[in-house]
């Protein structure tokens, strides 16, 4: 098996073999250097090959580090989005749970109000006429020929004309014309549709006991016509044509009632009230 020899052991020799032969010796040394540069440059490939080596593990581990940190951020951001769900599942619970409180505070009144004493519940005020029949008579005795004309006009479609002659008559101070006038308002009939002029020829008319106004009028607040909508005003107006005749007014106002809380009725009661006692004579 071949060794290795001690460069000391091979430089002995060469000087015993120069002793000898200085050819043998000359060549001998120069085997010796050759070995040298052999040894020096496997020596600097073995550092190479170690310093990639180094490289490459301390990019391995870079890579591990870049990787956990990775899987970290995916772990932030599937726990973000999970408490993200349960949030806006939270939110949408809580919005749920009011708005069903709200509905059963609003409806607790009325299921309620059948079982309160006689004492706590809204009346109605006694039926009585707004106007007496001697009052109306004299206003719609006003303006009649110019109501007979803007009737005739109005059956032959001719609505802009009858318009004309219903307000000759409403100026006078006809109820019925006032009232007529108020419809070709709210139809936009011969007229441009305009409901707020229309709530003005009602209340004219109202005032003078038209309960066919009366009951107008709380439509238009109950629909929210020409006004806001206003459910107590609407009872009130309903209440007050009921009294005076209109059935109609009696069958609306049990439907507003509906959407009414007891205290609600009990203050659109007391201005039906109110204004029957100003208007009666």
């Amino acid at each position: 098996m071949a060794t290795d020899k001690d460069p000391a052991e091979i430089k002995n020799a060469a000087a015993e073999s120069a002793a000898v032969d200085p050819a043998h010796a000359q060549a001998s040394v120069e085997v010796t250097e050759s070995e040298k540069r052999k040894q020096a440059a496997l020596q600097a490939e073995m550092a190479s090959l170690a310093a990639v080596e180094a490289r490459r593990a301390a990019l391995d581990t870079a890579w591990k580090e870049m990787e956990g940190k990775s899987s970290e951020y995916e772990r932030l951001a599937q726990e973000k989005k999970a408490q993200a769900r349960k949030d806006a599942m939270r939110f949408f619970r809580n919005t749920v749970v009011v708005a069903i409180g709200i509905m059963l505070l609003w409806q607790v009144p009325k299921l309620v109000a059948p079982f309160m004493p006689d004492s706590t519940r809204a009346k109605l005020p006694p039926p009585a006429p707004a106007q007496s029949s001697a009052h109306r008579s004299v206003t719609d005795a006003r303006g009649k020929d110019d109501l007979q004309n803007g009737n005739k006009l109005f059956d032959s479609q001719d609505f802009a004309n009858a318009v004309k002659s219903f307000r000759k008559a409403a100026d006078q101070g006809n109820t019925k014309a006032q009232s007529t006038l108020g419809n070709m308002y709210a139809e936009g009939r011969g007229v441009t549709q305009d409901y707020q002029q229309a709530m003005s020829w009602y209340l004219k008319a109202a005032d003078q006991g038209s309960s066919e106004s009366q009951a107008k009028l709380g439509g238009m607040y109950a629909e929210g016509k020409g006004v806001m909508q206003d459910y107590i005003e609407a009872h009130k107006w309903f209440s007050i044509a009921g009294t005076g005749g209109d059935e109609e007014g009696k069958k609306r106002r049990e439907t507003v009632e509906k959407a009414m809380t007891p205290a609600q009725i009990a203050e659109a009661v007391q201005r039906a009230g109110e204004w029957t006692k100003a208007h009666q004579q």
